[in-house]
């Protein structure tokens, strides 16, 4: 869904303070609707039926990923993670 602002804000990369990009900047509206999708998706998808031990595991297994990618990361914010980790 695309977003009500138009707004965006430069982005730098924190390791060479280049401006790499821009992103979007969302306003009252995009944060009501994402809020709202938030909210259905944990009352009607598979997150909201899941047990808490499943749900915990999931996000053990999230931890993981987000851990290679990290100690593999690049400086280049575009890069997949299946690149970055090797």
């Amino acid at each position: 869904m695309p977003a009500d602002s138009t707004d965006s804000v430069e982005v730098i990369e924190a390791a060479t303070e280049e401006a790499i990009g821009w992103a979007p900047l969302g306003n009252r509206r995009d944060i009501g609707r994402a809020v709202e999708s938030a909210r259905n998706a944990l009352d009607r998808g598979p997150w909201g039926r899941m047990s808490a031990t499943d749900r915990a595991s999931l996000m053990l297994d999230f931890a993981g990923v987000y851990e290679l990618a990290r100690l593999g990361s690049t400086t280049q914010p575009s890069t997949p993670v299946r690149r970055s980790v090797g």
